[in-house]
């Protein structure tokens, strides 16, 4: 009769070690030897085959976890296994190496996908196993469902009827009385509470900024553009608030600024038509702000945490 191992637990234990070295890409019968040399085993007598066993258990387990790891809003809903919150943000936390983000995130890996991961690997000393699984998590991140979209790692769940609204934000970088009153309101916002030296730059730079930011709003109906936000992010936006040699603190105050007064624009309810020289009213357009909001809240959190000097 052949033997089996049982392994049961409640709630489910994850042993961080045998996760460390699934996330490096090692083959459960790699990491089993491996963990033959850890002297608690020894210690304990721990046969080869008990090791292996529970190592191949642990796998499993990761497996299972692996889609959810790869949208972390969803590891906290699943029901399937019991893991403590706690748990649940260290998982999280080690599954994507913050250094080799940082490298995909500026990259479209294409043609040249394993060109690209060698040297990726190569600049953060991260094995180049691990960084394949990153890069295809990286991918699988940004993908349309159906009718949502789950942008990047930031857990922002856009409804389709959201994305289509967005393309009516063009009209903040495209009427003149709203990108006038909008970049008045930004640069003495960030004079009074922060420098003039960086209200001087947003001033000089204020409509190129917003419509780098917008456009990549506009394109976000398009699943393919969903996928690449996050490099959108850094091609359209990033690179320009590096060129005026802004940092990380910096870009998001000016990003916290542009949504902090978005809702006291008075041009998007009336204007002063000189040519007719009266008031005429706008209809409709304060639907926007909540929406302009929403989408900048979520710029914001994006790429102040993919900024780096």
């Amino acid at each position: 009769m052949e033997n089996i191992d049982v392994f049961i637990m409640d709630p489910t234990f994850i042993d961080l070690l045998v996760y460390d070295l699934w996330l490096q890409g090692f083959s459960e019968n790699e990491a089993a030897q491996r963990r033959k040399c850890d002297e608690k085993f020894k210690n304990f007598g721990a046969s080869h085959a008990i090791i292996t066993s529970d190592t191949q258990d642990q796998f499993r387990l990761f497996y299972m976890l692996e889609r959810f790891l790869q949208s972390p809003p969803m590891l906290a809903k699943q029901m399937l296994l019991q893991i403590s919150p706690d748990v649940q943000d260290i998982l999280i936390e080690r599954h994507f190496d913050k250094e080799v983000v940082r490298e995909l995130l500026g990259k479209k890996l294409t043609g040249r996908v394993r060109k690209d991961l060698d040297d990726v690997s190569e600049k953060t000393n991260i094995p180049l196993k691990s960084c394949r699984r990153q890069m295809l998590d990286h991918w699988t991140v940004g993908s349309v469902e159906g009718s949502t979209a789950d942008v990047g790692d930031t857990g922002a769940e856009f409804d389709r009827g959201f994305l289509q609204e967005l393309r009516d934000l063009k009209v903040f970088v495209n009427d003149k009385e709203i990108v006038d009153e909008h970049r008045s309101l930004v640069c003495n916002d960030i004079a009074k509470r922060f420098t003039k030296k960086l209200a001087k730059s947003v001033e000089n730079n204020f409509k190129n900024l917003c419509r780098g930011l917008l456009t990549i709003a506009a394109g976000l109906i398009h699943s393919k553009e969903v996928k690449d936000v996050l490099s959108d992010f850094v091609e359209k936006f990033i690179e320009s608030c590096k060129q005026q040699e802004w940092d990380a603190n910096e870009t998001d105050i000016f990003l916290g600024s542009l949504v902090d007064t978005c809702g006291k624009l008075d041009s998007l309810h009336s204007y002063f038509d000189r040519n007719l020289g009266s008031l005429l009213y706008r209809s409709n357009l304060e639907r926007l702000i909540p929406v302009y909001s929403r989408y900048m809240t979520v710029c914001q959190k994006c790429i102040v945490r993919m900024y780096h000097d």
